[in-house]
């Protein structure tokens, strides 16, 4: 299957809100690639191995290390994201120059439950942050990972929390690990640029599949983020849950901007510039241009709001999708990353270039989804985003009431939309597998009323859509 190609039309309003002329219907076809399967942490190459963190931003703006006040360990794993810090924050390091060595503690899939593993780092800035790093962080996740499935079992945690916790499956190949600040910077290859890093920000994350994924750390933690947008300067992230990993974060659209967003995708629905969804969603879509790419200056801005949230590169997004529910209308439950389908998958070039980064030749897939909320709804006119398989800590259960084939009923988690609110949660895991737990639906509206929505897919590479 190909997917068609958008046409560029003239400006549709004075604002600079732009929509397609033609609605770019995204693949519906879940599919994935052969995976090859690696052992632990992957083969050591040396100095010298190619792809490996490559700076997903350049570092010789700004560290962003974040507030002083934030938390790095979370309640529950998220595996493939590894905390390391300096074992003495206020010592400097490497003063002895590149034949000394500094301590870290290495908090194993960033999880609070068990102790840190020391670290001896060479202060050798030849070596690739690879060759620096995986050998004591294969040690230190051989010793921890087992600790933490029995501290997960002795607390009595849920059945599909602790399925997908201890699930080892390996990550798709030709992922590369990146270390990040806290916030969000994406550090280079070098170690040189590592050891600059530990110094500003005494703490970075190491991610196993290339690719910035907040924490969470517990069930109604905050973080305020810049948006560097003036409109909307900063933004709040609520965790809502840990399995999968779900955020509140609010605001994110004023009421304007959401009004204005309903108004034009109404009457491009209208003039049947949109298109019918199927396989399971009865919605209204509409795919609106890129901000770089003729859709104007207020999709611009969207874009860049959710890349300052999601320290993800806007050529990893792909189009903005606006939805209309009307009453009744439902998405059934379903997964937003593409999954391996060997009747379809084998034999379709447009499914394989989809998924395959055309510089590196690694596999790639949906690594979270942004939904936008364009219209508020209470409990009772339903409409709301929910996830059957979520099991709540703060609801203390010791059996399970969330099953795969529940769907906006009881269990699990909900989330009602509220105007100006998005939420946003991960379809990967930090080491790049895909998060069984992320299944979603989207309820049907009830009452007469109308749902609107607005989603980004931001993918784990350049997305090619």
């Amino acid at each position: 299957m190909t997917m068609p190609a958008t046409k560029k039309k003239a400006g549709l309003f004075s604002e600079g809100w732009e929509l397609p002329a033609a609605a770019w219907l995204v693949v519906a076809l879940a599919c994935g690639l052969a995976r090859r399967r690696t052992e632990g942490l992957g083969e050591e190459r040396g100095r010298s191995t190619p792809g490996f963190g490559q700076p997903v931003y350049s570092t010789s703006g700004p560290l962003e290390c974040g507030p002083a006040e934030l938390e790095h360990l979370s309640e529950l794993p998220a595996r493939g994201l590894h905390v390391l810090t300096l074992s003495d924050p206020h010592a400097a390091i490497c003063e002895g120059g590149p034949g000394s060595s500094f301590e870290v503690r290495a908090y194993v899939d960033g999880y609070s439950g068990v102790s840190a593993v020391p670290l001896t780092l060479s202060c050798d800035s030849a070596l690739s942050v690879r060759a620096w790093l995986l050998r004591p962080l294969r040690r230190a996740v051989r010793e921890q990972r087992p600790k933490v499935h029995a501290d997960l079992r002795k607390r009595g945690l849920l059945q599909n929390t602790l399925a997908e916790t201890e699930r080892e499956r390996p990550p798709p190949p030709g992922l590369s690990w990146r270390l990040f600040t806290p916030f969000g910077t994406g550090l280079s290859s070098e170690v040189r640029g590592a050891l600059e890093a530990f110094g500003t920000c005494s703490t970075l994350y190491l991610f196993e599949g290339g690719s910035f994924v907040w924490p969470g750390v517990r069930e109604g933690y905050t973080v305020r983020v810049p948006t560097g947008d003036p409109v909307l300067p900063t933004t709040t992230l609520t965790t809502l849950s840990l399995q999968p990993r779900v955020f509140a974060v609010s605001p994110l659209l004023t009421d304007l901007e959401g009004a204005q967003l309903i108004r034009s995708a109404d009457m491009e629905m209208a003039s049947g510039r949109a298109y019918r969804a199927t396989g399971g969603r009865t919605s209204t879509n509409l795919r609106l241009l890129k901000g770089n790419a003729g859709g104007g200056e207020g999709v611009r801005q969207l874009e860049i709001r959710a890349h300052r949230v999601l320290h993800t590169p806007r050529d990893h997004f792909e189009q903005l999708e606006i939805l209309r529910y009307r009453t009744g209308e439902r998405y059934k439950a379903h997964y937003d990353y593409f999954t391996r389908d060997e009747s379809t998958c084998d034999t379709d070039p447009g499914m394989t270039r989809l998924l395959t980064d055309e510089q590196t030749g690694a596999e790639r897939n949906r690594l979270a989804t942004m939904l936008w909320y364009l219209s508020s709804h209470s409990d009772d006119e339903g409409g709301g985003t929910h996830f059957p398989l979520a099991e709540l800590l703060s609801q203390g259960r010791t059996t399970s009431t969330a099953t795969s084939d529940a769907e906006c009923g009881a269990g699990g988690l909900k989330v009602q939309p509220r105007l100006g609110n998005a939420s946003l949660w991960y379809n990967l895991r930090p080491d790049g597998a895909s998060d069984r737990s992320s299944k979603h639906s989207g309820c049907a509206p009830r009452g007469g009323s109308v749902k609107w929505a607005m989603n980004l897919w931001a993918w784990s590479s350049p997305s090619g859509t």
